[in-house]
């Protein structure tokens, strides 16, 4: 085995390869000569079937590096690498880990092969992590097929041990989350809806958004789990479809068990039920997403207010789903979708499809999830 060979077998992370103080210049250079030396094509004429299936794995692993530091240096993780080159494994299969799209206290998302993978930041948030998985198994094994496109799909779970054998929890899925993958850079959070529009969307368009959303949380609630934290960030959109996707169950419970976990900087949006770590209610969700409906309708969440230009018809749909008790909401996702549907025939008539655009800078995500959120136990 040649020696470029040797540190690409041996190799954990890009920076080994490439030089850990390397700018994207020099990174570039050694790449080129690391082709130069490792690729099939320069073996002699008589190498022997293991000298090729040995040049044959260390270009593979060389074009994989490659692309995983070319990333690093766009996003400007390459001085602050985390877990980006290292192999992980499951029972059912490897990942090799790329660059990180997002850092945060609960968990850090980078790429990798089979989408994105989701690593915790600390082995106490490991009955989060789980928590995310059963819920999204048990709403997908009891949900109509069709409907498990509101769902990110989880294509593994597995324990990551990184170089100080610290053991965390690590979940990955499909970073497409349609099987459409021409589309799969158009995805964005409501979150992006709202710094894109402060002063508010179209009513209309707001519209498909909820009726979706209603959909997302009313096939969890069949399942008997309250999410617990549909914010903006946790709702990701793909506008040319009118697409929603409902992320991050880390927080999620059983209906009748009390939370065990809340944001902090959305403290204010919860109801009364979480503060009193009363039981897990259909209600909750409602209250949570109609808030988050709210802000992307220009309103004011907390207080439940929304600007003149939405109908009053719409103010006061929004108000009820949003009154302090839970005994004062409704919860039933599908009398809210055929009373919500009801509102809006009476406004705009018959349903048509409206085409909903985001300035270009806040399309093109790969995968939005929950890593910046800190968490707090209830």
């Amino acid at each position: 085995m040649s020696s470029a060979a040797t540190n690409l077998a041996s190799g954990a992370r890009p920076q080994d390869v490439f030089g850990e103080d390397s700018t994207l210049e020099e990174a570039q250079r050694v790449y080129r000569e690391l082709v130069l030396e490792v690729h099939p094509d320069r073996l002699p004429a008589d190498a022997t079937e293991a000298e090729q299936a040995e040049a044959a794995e260390a270009f593979m692993r060389l074009t994989s590096l490659w692309k995983i530091a070319r990333e690093m240096f766009n996003r400007g993780t390459w001085a602050d690498p985390g877990l980006a080159g290292l192999t992980v494994k499951s029972r059912k299969r490897s990942h090799l880990i790329g660059s990180r799209l997002e850092r945060g206290d609960i968990a850090d998302i980078y790429t990798c092969g089979a989408g994105v993978i989701k690593i915790a930041r600390s082995p106490r948030d490991t009955d989060l992590m789980r928590r995310e998985v059963t819920a999204i198994k048990k709403i997908r094994r009891d949900a109509d097929p069709v409907n498990h496109v509101y769902l990110p799909r989880l294509v593994d779970a597995l324990r990551v041990k990184d170089s100080s054998r610290v053991e965390r929890q690590a979940n990955v899925f499909d970073g497409m989350l349609v099987n459409r993958p021409e589309n799969s850079g158009q995805w964005a959070t409501l979150a992006d809806v709202i710094e894109a529009y402060p002063d508010g969307i179209d009513p209309r368009d707001a519209a498909w958004m909820w009726r979706r959303l209603l959909v997302a949380i009313g096939i969890a609630h069949d399942a008997g789990i309250v999410h617990h934290a549909v914010f903006p960030e946790h709702v990701m959109i793909l506008p040319p479809e009118h697409g929603i996707v409902l992320v991050d169950w880390c927080y999620s419970s059983d209906v009748g068990l009390p939370p065990v976990a809340v944001i902090p900087r959305y403290r204010e949006w919860y109801p009364e039920e979480v503060a009193a770590k009363e039981p897990s209610l259909p209600e909750t969700d409602v209250a949570l997403a109609a808030r988050t409906m709210i802000a992307v309708l220009g309103g004011d969440p907390v207080s439940t207010t929304l600007p003149p230009s939405v109908p009053r018809g719409m103010r006061s749909y929004f108000r009820a789903c949003t009154l302090k008790y839970a005994s004062q909401r409704p919860g039933d996702a599908r009398r809210l979708t055929n009373s919500f549907d009801d509102l809006i025939e009476r406004l705009w008539g018959p349903r048509r499809f409206r085409e909903f655009h985001l300035p270009p800078k806040t399309t093109n995500r790969a995968y939005a999830h929950d890593a910046r959120e800190r968490k707090e136990r209830v």
